[in-house]
């Protein structure tokens, strides 16, 4: 069984339009950036190996807090050892970000992936 965390914390703006475009400033009014100039990141995750395969779980959160945006990463996973050096991995993603009033599934796919490990 492993088990892990991570947090960290962004301050400044790295991007300008990300996660929303920025808003061109019109007659007396500034523009508006899309990027938040602090944003907070977590990820927690475990997973456990029986055999040659492992079950595991990852949850992944950006806040933006500048902009109000929550964005969250949903990973379930299997892996099977093929040999002692090779592995597959099989995943499912779930992208969906969250904003004041609405709640959307931005993106989902399944990724497959072959891997070495010496």
């Amino acid at each position: 069984l492993n088990v892990l965390g991570e947090l960290q914390h962004q301050d400044g703006r790295t991007v300008t339009d990300f996660p929303n475009a920025t808003t061109p400033a019109t007659g007396a009014q500034p523009a508006v950036p899309g990027s938040s100039s602090k944003v907070d990141y977590a990820q927690i995750g475990a997973e456990y190996t029986l055999g040659p395969v492992t079950a595991r779980y990852n949850v992944s959160l950006g806040s933006y807090t500048d902009v109000r945006v929550k964005e969250w990463l949903h990973v379930p996973g299997v892996a099977v050892a093929v040999s002692p050096n090779l592995s597959l991995l099989g995943e499912l993603v779930f992208w969906q970000q969250d904003r004041p009033g609405s709640s959307v599934l931005v993106d989902r796919s399944f990724n497959l992936t072959l891997y070495a490990h010496l």
